[in-house]
């Protein structure tokens, strides 16, 4: 049995105050506490890169590695990022995995796909032009580099946006109003105004084109309301990275 935790990130970020297992939303601590008591086959964790290295959480990693010497197992680190990996967005992971030193010998972190990853527009001409926006082809021209890291809809800071000022100012290059999700795709008689008010004359990103661009395919199903819903997609680990990471796994583990 192999044991998987995402520990949420917002406790390590830079916008959020560091407060790593003192904050009331981290799950280190319980993660750990789990694989002492199920003693896993492996123990992988994935949390934001600076985890892995900032002195700041040093106490953190420490506790870790104790947690790691108790399960008798050995670990391994690497930073992986979701573009890498067919993600249309710059977005990088840091992941710790450890397991017993034979098995690790078998171990080896994915390779990068030879292809570059999908430009925004290519990611979502096709749901942008679903209601016949005549514009969409021409948004999607322009879209031509990976979208902004997704980094909106964080417990505590707000609902369904696209994140703080920085966030927002990058998307607007690429006319997307930051500010809030939408309900639905631009339709036929919709025209970008930059001279218009920011969400009346930018586009506005639905929930589901947000999990297109964290690697979602069209079949998963997320249960919740609209801002329950964004915050699942929003702060999850991109599918095609952890796929890459767990096919590696599995194979290590002999199976």
């Amino acid at each position: 049995m192999s044991s998987p935790a995402g520990c949420p990130a917002r406790p390590y970020t830079i916008g959020g105050k560091q407060q790593g297992t003192a904050d009331p939303r981290d799950a280190l601590s319980a993660a750990l506490d789990m694989a002492a008591y199920v003693r896993p086959s492996a123990l992988l964790l994935e949390n934001i890169p600076g985890f892995l290295t900032s002195p700041r959480f040093a106490a953190m990693r420490e506790a870790v590695a104790e947690a790691v010497e108790d399960l008798g197992f050995v670990a391994t680190t690497a930073v992986l990022d979701a573009r890498d990996f067919g993600v249309s967005q710059r977005r990088e992971h840091g992941f710790l995995l450890a397991m017993s030193g034979e098995r690790m010998k078998r171990f080896s972190w994915p390779v990068p796909l030879a292809t570059p990853c999908p430009t925004l527009g290519e990611t979502l001409r096709a749901s942008m032009g679903a209601r016949g926006w005549p514009g969409a082809d021409d948004w999607a021209d322009h879209a031509d580099q990976p979208a902004p890291t997704i980094v909106g809809g964080a417990t505590g800071r707000g609902g369904a946006d696209l994140g703080g000022t920085r966030s927002k100012k990058a998307w607007r290059r690429w006319d997307v109003f930051g500010g809030s999700l939408g309900n639905e795709v631009p339709g036929p008689e919709f025209r970008i105004d930059r001279d218009l008010p920011d969400k009346d004359g930018l586009v506005s990103l639905t929930v589901p084109q947000v999990a297109l661009l964290q690697g979602f395919t069209a079949d998963w199903r997320i249960a919740g309301r609209k801002t329950s819903t964004y915050r699942q997609i929003s702060q999850t680990t991109p599918p095609p990275v952890a796929a890459a990471v767990g096919r590696e796994v599995r194979k290590a583990l002999g199976r």
